[in-house]
């Protein structure tokens, strides 16, 4: 499995994940989850030994109901998202990137998420991005 894969397969744990984990696409219908890669896969440092540090960016989509007012629906949407950040940042069993991979965290890294709405369908699509910090060897 590559790391995208691992990434999909961890996040399955999530309990309010449906049944699928969308991958690169977003599905506008509330509850709504998607994996997003994100280009690039950067070297933060090199060692002596061979290994390097590195850097896998990610990103979350989720789409919730939505209303133009101020309603439950938009509060409790932001809690799914803030529960999920939270579900994310309390594991402590991480995603399988292979033989000589460790991973050392991962982050959120923004707390406060784009917002993209239909208003039509009274739906709202929730992103943020993540990092994986890993070593390989």
């Amino acid at each position: 499995m590559n790391k995208y894969e691992q990434l999909a397969l961890w996040l399955s744990n999530y309990t309010q994940i449906n049944t699928w984990l969308h991958f690169n696409v977003v599905r506008m219908e509330s509850g709504g989850f998607s994996l997003q890669s994100v280009p690039g896969n950067t070297i933060v440092a090199e060692y002596n030994d061979g290994s390097c540090e590195r850097e896998l960016i990610f990103a979350i989509s989720m789409v919730q109901l939505y209303d133009a007012e101020q309603s439950t629906n938009n509060l409790d949407a932001m809690q799914e998202v803030e529960s999920f950040e939270q579900w994310i940042s309390e594991q402590t069993v991480l995603p399988n990137f292979g033989d000589n991979v460790t991973i050392n965290s991962i982050e959120i890294l923004d707390h406060v998420p784009s917002l993209s709405v239909d208003n039509e369908n009274s739906l709202c699509n929730y992103l943020f991005q993540c990092k994986v910090v890993y070593l390989e060897q």
